[in-house]
């Protein structure tokens, strides 16, 4: 009996936790990296459902190379979209698009899928740097 109580204690911080997060404020700079991307940095700011902001991705290849680029998109309960499109140069440099779609997870983390210039979709864990973490007004 005991064992099923703590069971159902846990089950409920847990849906407690994800509840939560979905009027939770995504504002603020969410950092993380991966193989392909070893270092990204998301800066959001929520007005309502939409998120603004920019994004800077360090590539893996060619090394030591970096992007950064305007982002838009929207939040939708725990999941969020953004998308950013760096314009060309001057010279007619092709365009470079980075685009990151997951889910808020715990209070201070996105978990999702990253894709810069169109190359390989990656996994990337993102935890927030500082900030409050306020609630979304209603």
């Amino acid at each position: 009996m005991r064992r099923v109580a703590s069971h159902l204690i846990v089950a409920a911080a847990l849906l407690l936790a994800t509840a939560c997060t979905s009027d939770l404020s995504l504002t603020g700079s969410w950092v993380g990296g991966n193989a392909l991307y070893p270092h990204v940095t998301l800066t959001l700011v929520q007005t309502g459902d939409s998120l603004t902001g920019s994004a800077t991705v360090s590539l893996a290849s060619p090394a030591d190379s970096s992007v950064s680029t305007p982002l838009a998109g929207s939040r939708h309960g725990d999941s969020l979209y953004v998308r950013g499109l760096l314009m060309p140069s001057l010279g007619g440099a092709p365009k470079f698009v980075v685009e990151f779609g997951g889910r808020v997870v715990v209070l201070t983390d996105l978990s999702g899928s990253i894709d810069a210039n169109k190359g390989p979709v990656s996994n990337i864990f993102l935890t927030r740097v500082g900030g409050s973490y306020y609630h979304v007004a209603a």
